[in-house]
C-alpha cells in the first residue's frame, strides 16, 4: 500500500507544480526540475503516509486508555484492529 500512495502523492506534487506555473501564467512546462522535486517530495510524503495513519491509531488508543474508554476494535478497514487495541498490518 505504500507503493501506491507514494505514487498518488507524486501525483499531487507534479500536479501542484503544474498548477503554480498555470496560476503564474507561464507555460506548464517551465522550471521543470521544480516538477521532479515536487513529484519526489509527494511520493516521500505518500509512502509515509500508511505509516502515519498506524502511529496515529496508537495514540488515540492511548488517549482513549487514559479517559478510561475502550480501544477502537471491530472495523475491517485497511488496518485491522485487535481486542487489545494493536493494529494489524
Amino acid at each position: 500500500m505504500g507503493f501506491l500512495s507514494g505514487l498518488f502523492g507524486a501525483g499531487v506534487g507534479f500536479s501542484t507544480a503544474m498548477m503554480a506555473n498555470a496560476v503564474k501564467k507561464v507555460p506548464l512546462s517551465r522550471e521543470p526540475w521544480n516538477h521532479v522535486l515536487f513529484g519526489i517530495v509527494g511520493f516521500w510524503g505518500g509512502a509515509k503516509y500508511p505509516s502515519f495513519e498506524k502511529r496515529m491509531i496508537y495514540e488515540i488508543n492511548e488517549a482513549r486508555a487514559d479517559k478510561g474508554l475502550p480501544p477502537l476494535v471491530g472495523t475491517f478497514n485497511y488496518f485491522q484492529y485487535k481486542d487489545d487495541g494493536n493494529v494489524d498490518m
